[in-house]
C-alpha cells in the first residue's frame, strides 16, 4: 500500500516549503507529483549529476552522502525521514546535485520535476496578483 497516496495533500502541508499553500494550490501541485518506490540501497540522486526536480519522503528513510575528491572518500552526513525534502535547488536552479541520496530501507518518494512545477508556480503567483 502506498503511503499517503490517497491524502498526499496532508503531508504537502506539514512539509515546510508548501505549508503556506492553501488546499487548491496544494490540490494542484499534487496533481503534478508522480510517486516512486526506492528500495534499500537504491541511489535515488547522485551527487554531481545535473537534474531538475525535488522529492519529499512519503515513507522510509533516506541516507544523505558526500563525496569529498580530497579526502578521496564518501561519508554519511544525514538522513532524511517521512516529510523531509531535497533536491530543491536543482528543481529551482537546474545546478548539479550536491549530495547522493540513497533508500535506507524501502521508502516512498514523490517526485515533482521543473516543467510542471514552474507552470503551477507561474499560474499560482499571476493569481496572487
Amino acid at each position: 500500500m502506498w503511503p499517503d497516496l490517497e491524502h498526499p495533500q496532508a503531508l504537502l502541508q506539514k512539509t515546510a516549503v508548501f505549508s503556506t499553500l492553501d488546499d487548491s494550490e496544494v490540490a494542484a501541485l499534487v496533481a503534478r507529483m508522480s510517486a516512486s518506490l526506492f528500495t534499500a540501497g537504491e541511489v535515488i540522486v547522485q551527487q554531481g549529476d545535473h537534474s531538475t526536480s525535488m522529492y519529499i519522503v512519503a515513507e522510509g528513510l533516506l541516507h544523505v552522502y558526500i563525496h569529498q575528491a580530497d579526502a578521496g572518500e564518501t561519508i554519511r552526513v544525514g538522513q532524511l525521514a517521512a516529510g523531509a525534502f531535497f533536491g530543491e535547488i536543482s528543481l529551482l536552479t537546474g545546478d548539479p546535485r550536491t549530495a547522493t541520496i540513497k533508500a535506507a530501507v524501502d521508502s516512498y518518494v514523490y517526485e515533482i520535476t521543473r516543467c510542471p512545477f514552474h507552470k503551477f508556480a507561474a499560474s499560482y503567483a499571476a493569481a496572487r496578483l
